[in-house]
């Protein structure tokens, strides 16, 4: 089998996964919006990935009934698992063992920036006609020049530039230069933005 093919399956499999967790959340009314390198190959620049970060509203209610809809031995979780992960961790990893494709839960912040993320979220057309929320691409481009700042890895600023490239013209630029200051990485904005020529005071 080619990579290309493998590639191709692996990513198949990793888009069932995420409908599989979103149409759960769905059905217990758990807001929720993905995020990281999905969400930013759908503002911006394609980029494959072996599993995808989701940003959720769970609270302590919700951890027996996510363990039943995720029981062993295809999944890993139990509600004591889930206790754990998000209370020592505030994030859950739901592992397919029978694929190996992993979704990553972080636990939304109870803050005015989790709350424009949760508000800020857009219905967008995945697979099949399914309608599932991603984070605003504003609030991606945010949070990929937090990570870069705490990892530096490289792949934040490309999948940042990707989505200037892409979305650039209806990107809210005030939103950006607002949270870039209060998150403090207005340096990396302006790198990025000069270097795109992308004016963030047009």
């Amino acid at each position: 089998m080619s990579n290309e093919k493998k590639q191709d399956e692996s990513l198949a499999g990793l888009r069932e996964l995420i409908i599989e967790v979103v149409s759960i959340f769905d059905r217990l009314s758990i807001p929720y919006a993905i995020c990281g390198s999905i969400a930013s190959s759908a503002w911006g620049a394609f980029r494959t990935t072996n599993d995808a970060d989701i940003i959720a509203g769970i609270a302590r209610e919700h951890y027996e009934t996510i363990a039943k809809r995720f029981p062993p031995p295809r999944f890993n979780l139990t509600d004591f698992v889930i206790k754990e992960q998000i209370e020592t961790g505030n994030q859950l990893n739901i592992i397919d063992s029978e694929t190996g494709m992993k979704v990553d839960i972080f636990i939304v912040p109870k803050d005015e920036w989790g709350e424009n993320q949760l508000k800020n979220r857009k219905l967008i057309n995945f697979i099949d006609k399914k309608l599932v929320y991603f984070c605003a691409a504003e609030d991606v481009i945010i949070s990929k020049l937090v990570y870069y700042k705490i990892g530096g890895s490289e792949k934040h600023i490309k999948d940042i530039s990707g989505i200037i490239d892409v979305s650039g013209k209806s990107l809210d630029k005030k939103y950006l230069v607002y949270w870039a200051k209060e998150k403090q990485v207005s340096e990396i904005l302006e790198k990025i933005a000069k270097e795109l020529k992308f004016d963030l005071l047009e």
